[in-house]
């Protein structure tokens, strides 16, 4: 990052010190962009900045626009490379610390293999007895997952019902301990009965979840995955080898006879680690799990179809007020007297942005006749960063999303859920966020939206950088603090937490402990 921003040093000085400012007194992103530069009969050439004409023979402190923006683009290439170089060298160095770690680390998963779509009364022993068959080599054990998945779901509604009664136990000891020790004064008896009352709630609630749970769980489930775990790696890569087979051989009309297990073809591949298995999901096959993320991706794309109307319809807005100030002042317009200025610009409001640009956005407010000028630079930009909020908000609206979708499309494991959420994430808010300046150019999407963007300026010009430049800039710029804003939020908390922790632990037992540890 320091080297990027050390090429892009020369691209920042030229633009803010050496090329002129096309507006006054407005932020704008084009100060820092080729937007500054103008278009091309605006500008011809741009002054370097530091360099005096007079300490040289020749006109040599002004450069031409197009040997500016070869100069611009050959940095640009540079970046460009600086980042390729870096990801090519991430990911050299990322597989040969993977195999450093591979060969100094055991795990479960190094022995072991998942098969899929095994009978229903598939046993520990005829499996082992087939695998050792199909790989010769030593099994060291079998373990069968079963479809009892809303069995598991209901233990663990039950587990958050017995946190939720732990928690309201101890805090009914906690008023008891302080009525018994400091009598009435101390323990408070609103906050004691209401307590009683809830502990009274969640055990009844618990008792009849037990009763249903009783009802509904079979007592004889049926097997659906087989784990088989080899004594020697070797016996697992050689699973594996057995079951990799072209796409042909794949078809249950020429999978090898040796490799059916009861006549059914397996599905094998590496097992997960064993911590990270969502025994629940197990029972959902990949289709159910294909047609969850599909909903779930199409919820996420009307998303953004809504964000990109959105910024749309604010680029169109925008862009028909920068309209209005398309037209070239009169020459030696600032020089005319006041009066002469309210007159003509009274008669041609299309020169309005001449009279009103150069004077503060106050005195635009009190000048009736910059009102109506004041009014749509406003509403262009609340426009701006409405536009720029949407695509924030969307973008936390991905990551709840997928969030929810993870447990919601049944992954196997949770290294699988939380890899299928972390790509789709990255896609959808690259997508909203990244490609927006892309996506403003191309016409099927403007027909789907019912907006033409006619420009003055199709490229990235003075224009482009006002509009559709600014509201990317925004999101820019908020995206560099919003993902620090949480857990700032969770650390002030947690400290304040502990805080009052604190004074009530040196209040009772009247410590001078200068470090407070509990």
């Amino acid at each position: 990052m320091l080297l990027l921003a050390i090429i892009h040093i020369p691209v920042l000085l030229i633009n803010i010190f050496g090329a002129p400012t096309q507006y006054d007194n407005v932020f704008t992103a084009a100060i820092t962009t080729f937007g500054n530069l103008g278009s091309a009969e605006n500008v011809d050439f741009v002054r370097i900045p530091g360099c005096n004409e007079g300490d040289f023979q020749e006109d040599v402190c002004s450069i031409p626009k197009d040997r500016l923006a070869l100069f611009y683009s050959s940095l640009d290439v540079c970046g460009t490379i600086v980042v390729i170089s870096g990801i090519l060298w991430l990911h050299k160095f990322e597989a040969k610390e993977t195999s450093n770690l591979s060969r100094s680390t055991v795990k479960a998963s190094d022995y072991t293999i998942s098969v899929r779509n095994v009978p229903a009364d598939t046993t520990e022993a005829e499996v082992k007895a087939h695998f050792a068959k199909v790989t010769g080599e030593a099994i060291a054990s079998v373990s069968l997952a079963f479809a009892n998945s809303n069995e598991i779901s209901l233990y663990i509604k039950r587990g958050e019902l017995m946190k939720k009664r732990f928690v309201c136990i101890h805090k009914i000891r906690y008023e008891k301990t302080m009525l018994k020790l400091h009598g009435e004064g101390a323990c408070d008896r609103g906050h004691l009965n209401k307590m009683l009352k809830e502990r009274k709630r969640l055990t009844k609630i618990i008792q009849v979840q037990d009763m249903e749970r009783a009802q509904k769980v079979t007592s004889r489930p049926y097997a659906i995955q087989a784990f088989v775990t080899f004594k020697t790696e070797d016996g697992m890569v050689k699973a594996l080898a057995a079951y990799q087979l072209s796409w042909h051989r794949a078809c249950l009309c020429f999978f090898p006879r040796r490799l059916r297990f009861k006549g059914l073809k397996l599905n094998v591949e590496k097992a997960p680690e064993p911590s990270t298995i969502l025994w629940e999901n197990l029972e959902f096959n990949d289709l159910n799990r294909f047609c969850r993320k599909g909903l779930t991706t199409a919820i996420a794309g009307f998303a953004i179809l809504l964000s990109i109307v959105f910024t749309f319809y604010a680029r169109n807005f925008q862009s028909k007020n920068a309209a209005k100030t398309d037209l070239q002042c009169p020459v030696e317009f600032l020089e005319y007297p006041t009066e002469e200025k309210i007159e003509f610009v009274s008669m041609n409001t299309s020169y309005l942005h001449c009279y009103c640009s150069p004077i503060s956005m106050f005195e635009q407010g009190r000048d009736v006749i910059c009102q109506a000028y004041l009014r749509d630079n406003l509403e262009s930009m609340a426009m701006n960063y409405g536009a720029a909020a949407t695509i924030c908000f969307m973008n936390f609206f991905f990551t709840w999303l997928m969030g929810k979708a993870g447990s919601f499309e049944k992954h196997h494991s949770i290294t699988a859920m939380e890899a299928s959420v972390m790509i789709r994430v990255f896609l959808l808010k690259f997508v909203n966020t990244g490609c927006l300046g892309l996506l403003f150019n191309q016409k099927w999407l403007r027909k789907i939206v019912n907006i033409s963007l006619e420009e003055s300026q199709a490229d990235f010009g003075v224009q482009w950088y006002e509009t559709g430049g600014m509201s990317i800039f925004i999101v820019i710029f908020v995206n560099i603090f919003s993902p620090h804003v949480m857990p700032y939020l969770q650390y002030k908390k947690f400290k304040a937490k502990i805080r009052k922790i604190e004074q009530n632990l040196t209040e009772d037992h009247n410590t001078s402990d200068a470090y407070k540890v509990w």
